[in-house]
């Protein structure tokens, strides 16, 4: 039975960090203007990693290619990892043509 309560400790300890590794994916806001967030899952206190930035912007690339169309920054929003609370990165974009 204490295995049993030590098994689903560490699970829900792992489903939490792996958790923050979920993206948004491609929200719309207003007047062609997206949004796409991503949260860094590594334990510590800092910014997102690149790898967290890259898919971001990898994710918004794609979206936009598929209209034909390339992205057009609008802000980048970084959010460090603290006690508490994983790191962030948020982009904020418009679809353009080439």
């Amino acid at each position: 039975m204490k295995n049993q309560g030590i098994f689903f400790a560490i699970l829900a300890t792992l489903g939490f960090i792996f958790s923050g590794c979920a993206s948004s994916g491609v929200i719309p806001l207003d007047r062609g203007v997206y949004y796409i967030s991503k949260a860094d899952a590594r334990v510590g206190i800092g910014p997102p990693t690149a790898e967290v930035i890259s898919d971001v912007y990898k994710e918004a690339n794609e979206f936009c290619a598929k209209k034909g169309m390339e992205v057009k920054k609008i802000d980048n929003i970084y959010t460090d990892s603290g006690y508490g609370k994983t790191a962030n990165f948020a982009l904020e974009f418009k679809c353009i043509n080439h």
